[in-house]
């Protein structure tokens, strides 16, 4: 799940935010087992989900 998180991270910073979609491809096919696939599945979108409410909650407050 960490390797999810870390994924999100690099590609929030990155200019081209398509590459979320090849993270979390290249990082679901990487895991063994349907188990795993699915801990860093959930993992890697709720960190993005974290990073979106985050962002979402800075531009109320910047309003």
């Amino acid at each position: 799940m960490e390797e999810a998180v870390q994924r999100v991270e690099r590609g929030c910073v990155e200019h081209h935010k398509s590459s979320l979609w090849i993270a979390l491809f290249i990082g679901r096919g990487k895991q063994e087992g349907g188990c795993r696939r699915i801990a860093y599945e959930t993992a890697f979108l709720w960190r993005l989900q974290q990073r979106l409410m985050a962002g979402a909650a800075g531009k109320l407050q910047g309003d």
